[in-house]
């Protein structure tokens, strides 16, 4: 199983989308600043928003590219 998740940021008013096979780990690593050059690593206050289970890695690239969930155009 793979997950897209969103996380929010009140100190930035900013959100993160990204995908991970663990959800709860991935959290505490963007919260623990794991990710140092990161845009996560900006802020801790992190908290999940979103999540969404799908069967592989490449299906949530699906999701997220041909559905635009990240990439929309003004």
């Amino acid at each position: 199983m793979h997950f897209l998740y969103i996380l929010y940021s009140k100190k930035l008013n900013r959100y993160y989308i990204g995908e991970t096979a663990d959800v709860s780990f991935r959290l505490k690593l963007h919260l623990d600043k794991a990710f140092s050059t990161s845009f996560t690593s900006r802020s801790d206050d992190w908290e999940l928003v979103f999540s969404f289970q799908t069967q592989t890695k490449i299906d949530v690239r699906k999701v997220i590219y041909q559905d635009s969930v990240c990439c929309q155009k003004p």
